[in-house]
């Protein structure tokens, strides 16, 4: 199972166990499965996260950034575009990692 993260400025979205994850990114489309390439890209639009389960959870993007490294799976989602809030937005993930 992929280990999954999603993330906006404001919380975790969603964390859990999932068997498959799909977002798109500027090529389009993808999926991502269990051993995957570890990569990281831009996403929009939306990711939709598929668990164990089988049932589907999208969330919506806007911006969003994906790391896909070792079956986890970090979503970054509804990042800021002004420069200000981009700082603020860094700066409460880095303070939140160290609790």
């Amino acid at each position: 199972m992929l280990a999954v993260r999603v993330l906006s400025p404001q919380n975790v979205s969603w964390k859990g166990e999932a068997q498959a994850v799909t977002a798109i990114n500027k090529l389009g489309p993808f999926s991502i499965l269990l051993d995957h390439a570890n990569f990281i890209t831009t996403i929009k639009d939306t990711v939709t996260i598929i668990p164990a389960s089988g049932a589907s959870y999208s969330f919506e993007v806007g911006l969003g950034v994906l790391f896909c490294r070792n079956n986890q799976v970090e979503i970054f989602i509804q990042l800021p575009i002004d420069a200000q809030e981009q700082r603020a937005w860094w700066q409460s993930l880095r303070s939140s990692k160290e609790n």
